[in-house]
Formats: C-alpha cells, sequence, structure tokens
C-alpha cells in the first residue's frame, strides 16, 4: 500500500490524544504531590503540638522549631479535630490523583484499540495481503466458534467481505491480527519486549476495570501464560513489575499486596509502549515509492521531534531509546537495511538522540561515520539547517548566536520557531542565549 492520508491522520490523531493524555497524567501528578507533601508537613506539625499538650512526648530541645507551633490551636480536642481533617484532605488528595491517572491509563488503552482498528480497516480495503491474511484469521475463528460453541453465525459471514469486517471488534486480539496482517517482524527483540510489556498493561487494565487495584492471581496466571514454561522468566518478570511498577501505598503495605494503580514510572513505561506499537503499525502499513525516497519523504520526522522537545525537561534516556529502536526497526525492515534512503530531517532525528544519548549515559557511541554522511547529505538549500545541527552538536553557542538570524530571514520563520526546535533548546540554559532571543 502506498502512503495514505487517512493512515496519517489516524496516526497523528492517536500520537495528539496519547501525548495530551500522558501530559496531563504528569501534571496530575507534579500538581497534587506538591500538595500532598504540603498537607503531611501540616499534619506532622499538629501531631507534635498534640502530643505535647497532652504530654506524651518530650520537647526536642533547642533545635525545635517552637515559631511553626505557635499559630496552632491549644485545646487538645480542636487539635485533634484539625488532624482528622487534614488525613481525610490527604486521603482525598490521594485518592483524586489515582482516580484520574488509572482514568486516563484506560482511556489510553481504548484510543489505542480505536487506532488499531482503523488500520486493520484500512489495509484491509487497500491491500491484498492483508486482506487475505484477514479471511484466513477470520475464518480460523469462524471454525472455532461452530466447533466449540456450535456457532454458525461466524461461518454465514464468510460469503461477505463487509460482514467479516464489520466483525472485527467481535475478533480475539485485533493487535495480533493488525501484527500478521501487516507482517511485522516478531522475532525482533525490541518487539518481543515492548509486546510483553503491552499483554501486561493488557492485564493490568483488565485488573482495574473489573476486579480493583490490587494485584491478583488471576493477573498472575494470565501473565504467566505469555511465557510458555519459563516459569523462571515469568517470576523474574512479576517480581520487577511489584519492586517498580506498584503503587507503595500504606495501605497495600499493610495488606502485603501489590497496589497496580498507575505510578509516575509505570505511566512512562506505558506511554513509550503505546508509542512503539502505534509506530510498528504505521511503519509498516506503507512502502514508499523510489520517488517518495528521492525527494526526503518524511517518515516520522514531526512525531519524533515532538517527541524530543516533550522530552527535553525529563531528559529521559528511555525516550531516546525507543526513537533510536523505531528507526532501526524502520531501517531493517522497511529499506531493508538500507540507511542511505531515510528521509534527511529523519536522520537529522536519530543524530539528535543518539548524540542526547551519548551525553546522558556512559555508553561510548561511534557516530562519527553516520554523522558525515548526514552532514553531507544537506542540499543546498538547507545549508543554513546543516550549520544550526553542527553548532548544536559542538555545543557553540556563539556559533549557534550567529546563525539564528540568518534562518529566521532567509526561510521567513517567526522568531517563536527558536522556542519550538528541539536543536535550540538546549542553549536557552544559557542567559546570554536566552536574552538573545528574546531581543530578537
Amino acid at each position: 500500500m502506498r502512503k495514505n492520508k487517512d493512515l496519517d491522520k489516524y496516526f497523528q490523531s492517536f500520537i495528539d490524544d496519547l501525548t495530551l493524555l500522558f501530559e496531563d497524567s504528569n501534571n496530575i501528578f507534579s500538581t497534587n504531590y506538591k500538595k500532598l507533601l504540603k498537607t503531611l508537613k501540616e499534619m506532622d506539625r499538629i501531631a507534635e503540638k498534640t502530643g505535647q499538650i497532652d504530654g506524651k512526648t518530650e520537647s526536642r530541645g533547642k533545635n525545635r522549631n517552637v515559631k511553626k507551633l505557635a499559630n496552632l490551636p491549644e485545646d487538645l480536642d480542636e487539635l485533634i479535630y484539625l488532624l482528622n481533617k487534614k488525613k481525610k484532605e490527604h486521603q482525598s488528595l490521594n485518592r483524586g490523583i489515582w482516580l484520574a491517572t488509572n482514568a486516563n491509563f484506560i482511556y489510553a488503552f481504548s484510543l489505542f484499540e480505536k487506532f488499531v482498528s482503523q488500520v486493520v480497516r484500512l489495509k484491509f480495503k487497500k491491500d491484498k495481503y492483508a486482506r487475505e491474511k484477514y479471511i484466513s484469521y477470520f475464518e480460523d475463528f469462524a471454525i472455532k466458534k461452530h466447533e466449540k460453541e456450535k456457532n454458525d453465525s461466524f461461518l454465514r459471514r464468510l460469503k461477505s467481505n463487509t460482514k467479516m469486517l464489520e466483525s472485527l471488534d467481535e475478533l480475539p486480539s485485533p493487535l495480533a491480527l493488525c501484527i500478521l496482517m501487516l507482517k511485522i517482524n516478531t522475532k525482533d527483540d525490541s518487539f518481543e519486549l515492548y509486546n510483553l510489556d503491552y499483554k501486561e498493561a493488557k492485564e493490568r487494565r483488565n485488573l482495574l476495570v473489573h476486579r480493583g487495584v490490587y494485584l491478583d492471581d488471576r493477573y498472575i496466571k494470565n501473565l504467566k501464560k505469555q511465557f510458555g514454561k519459563d516459569g523462571q522468566k515469568a517470576d523474574k518478570y512479576i517480581a520487577n513489575i511489584k519492586s517498580y511498577y506498584s503503587l507503595k501505598s500504606r495501605e497495600a503495605e499493610r495488606l502485603k499486596i501489590s497496589d497496580l494503580s498507575i505510578s509516575g514510572a509505570y505511566l512512562n513505561r506505558y506511554f513509550r509502549t503505546l508509542y512503539y506499537f502505534s509506530s510498528m503499525l504505521y511503519v509498516y502499513s506503507f512502502k514508499l515509492t523510489s520517488e517518495e525516497i528521492a525527494n526526503n519523504e518524511l517518515f516520522l520526522m514531526h512525531n519524533i521531534h515532538d517527541l524530543l522537545f516533550s522530552n527535553f525537561k525529563v531528559n529521559s534516556e528511555h525516550i531516546y531509546t525507543l526513537v533510536l529502536i523505531i528507526y532501526k526497526s524502520y531501517v531493517d525492515n522497511i529499506l531493508n537495511g538500507d540507511w542511505s534512503k531515510m528521509a534527511l530531517f529523519d536522520k537529522v532525528n536519530w543524530l539528535l538522540s543518539i548524540n542526547q544519548l551519548s551525553e546522558t549515559t556512559s555508553e561510548d557511541y561511534n557516530i562519527d561515520a553516520r554523522q558525515k554522511l548526514i552532514l553531507e547529505s544537506f542540499p543546498k538549500e538547507f545549508e543554513i539547517h546543516k550549520k544550526i545541527l553542527i553548532a548544536h552538536l559542538e555545543n557553540d553557542v556563539e556559533k549557534m548566536l550567529s546563525l539564528i538570524p540568518k534562518l529566521l530571514k532567509d526561510h521567513d520563520l517567526p522568531k517563536n520557531t527558536i522556542k519550538q526546535w528541539f536543536v535550540f533548546q538546549k542553549f536557552f540554559k544559557k542567559k546570554k542565549f536566552a536574552n538573545f532571543v528574546e531581543n530578537l
């Protein structure tokens, strides 16, 4: 199938919505975390004052901050009332965070399933191979339904492509079907890892929707199925979930069970998982023509750039690694390993990611040869972009300052462009650069 405007629209819409949900959840965490700390400090103050009046605590000596207790009531009953009030406030804040983030997690899943459905329907209509795979998958399902349940309704639908496609939502695992239709390389190490994380997220979604927030036997049993007979690997994976991707709440500790509400760390992993899979579905859905490749047809340039931009403040090496994984899969599986066929500004995103990753980790990346090829491939009309990229890679703020006016003038760009391009972001830490941009 050729590159398709509907596919572009579906993909862009999903990425935009996913990013908004992710940012909203992070805002919920950051905003309410400050409020939680404030209420905890207030509770500590009230408890200390209560203990003093009740005679159960001794003075902490000369270093005790007497002023912090001065504006609290002296009456013990009033203090106890105030303490209970603050406890309820703290509990409400806590509950509000997890209700909101759990809801965003579940809704993001729905959006992804919608995107999967859109890709399947589009490929069914536009691609003969994909359509044949769908029909074969549907036929197997219809036969099993007949044999196990004596249900012939799906067998009767085999006579009509329209009716088979209309039944997509009734088929098991639309994502597995989509992967089959697109011939995605499931043996890739990155795919296997993200696929396992996706299946875990699916089990967690089912838990939160139907059974609550606490890890249960059904969750463990279904997750272990993904490992086959490798019980040791399954146990290690589940132990990792309990340690790093469960909520360390007092109630969970009291019950000695894992709370699988959506924590900040888990949210970040989940975002990367859905971003990876949506990119793979997009990557494998079309083939660029020789003419499109020659004309530097962009692959994921804008979306990847936005991802790099939004990640700049956090500077998570996981995001840079994700970008490299997506591009590697694209080159290996779609461009048959020919890296030179990738569009210029996709190459630039790759270079920016690997350069940033080499700055955030101790791992040594040998990128000189490929960097040289990228710089040599800039056409004359993008010479200024090439110089800006070099200034970024060399951390040369003076050179960058000298190039900005020419970039804006030659390409008729608004000065706000400087604040919107990833390549400039690290220079805003320097006062001279920030002042220069403000005064343009």
